[in-house]
């Protein structure tokens, strides 16, 4: 594991996602309507994609954040081929800093006043170390 998941404060990543799963067909609709409004071609990869699907994506993705930062070895191989399906479907690693903007921004407006300094870092943290085994 990097350095960087032994520093999280991984108790706020779960009471974050936590939150999150209560709201999760909410949090998945602003999520992708405010990644397609930023980043239009982005939505190509998505085309195939049920509502329903993009939210198991989304929410996968969020738990393979907290997964990782509890060390889960066996997840971060999840996550890798998890990384190989985005590969497949031409997903860049310039389009992952696209990606975690707007997750973070949606971070924020979801967990509202749970969204402190240390919240933010930690979930940017996390992100950061997903991707590593997703590019």
């Amino acid at each position: 594991m990097s350095e960087n998941s032994s520093t999280l404060n991984t108790a706020l990543l779960h009471e974050g996602y936590a939150i999150i799963l209560q709201q999760k067909e909410a949090f998945s609709n602003v999520y992708y309507a405010r990644l397609f409004q930023l980043y239009p071609p982005l939505e190509t990869f998505f085309v195939h994609s049920s509502e329903r699907e993009r939210q198991g994506s989304l929410l996968g993705t969020l738990l393979s954040i907290v997964a990782l930062t509890d060390k889960d070895r066996q997840f971060a191989m999840a996550v890798r081929v998890f990384g190989v399906h985005h590969e497949r479907l031409g997903v860049q690693p310039e389009h992952y800093p696209m990606v975690k903007q707007v997750l973070l921004e949606t971070l924020q407006h979801f967990l509202g006043n749970k969204w402190t300094a240390q919240a933010a870092a930690a979930w940017e943290k996390g992100f950061e170390l997903a991707s590593s085994y997703m590019i």
